[in-house]
């Protein structure tokens, strides 16, 4: 049972994980699509400088955490979605109105950050339950040896 249970929470931690990173691309790409139209002027970006750029803003969990077809299936989740659009022919990507709105709403921003809060929110409560433990085993220590 132990073992069900552990597996279970490994799945778990393993899918925070991989959503953590899926928001991180996807803010990043829109971010990246975004800064590339207003400062550069340019419409569209190939896809290997934004590859680049995803490598150059990583995250542990990015780098380490997903694979790279999962990412490529991420891109073509914001091309789904509407929010970017593949120029398969010249392989660049460029914002649509709906991702421009998106990083007007902050939508996918405010999605990740939540989801970064949670898991701070979380390591601070293991920190503190390893504290508590390490007090009270001091405190049960200073009863009996005095």
């Amino acid at each position: 049972m132990f073992g069900e249970i552990s597996k279970l929470y490994s799945n778990e931690k393993r899918f925070v994980s991989e959503t953590q990173v899926k928001y991180y691309i996807f803010t990043t790409v829109l971010d990246y699509l975004l800064a590339n139209q207003w400062f550069c002027g340019l419409d569209a970006v190939s896809i290997s400088s934004v590859q680049e750029w995803l490598i150059k803003r990583a995250t542990r969990s990015y780098m380490w955490g997903v694979s790279v077809a999962q990412t490529k299936l991420w891109l073509q989740e914001l091309v789904w979605l509407k929010m970017i659009s593949l120029n398969e022919e010249k392989q660049e990507l460029s914002l649509t109105q709906t991702g421009y709105e998106a990083c007007q709403d902050q939508r996918f921003h405010s999605v990740y950050a939540s989801l970064l809060e949670a898991k701070h929110s979380r390591q601070i409560a293991i920190l503190a339950l390893v504290i508590a433990f390490i007090t009270a085993i001091f405190t049960f220590i200073s009863l009996f040896c005095k």
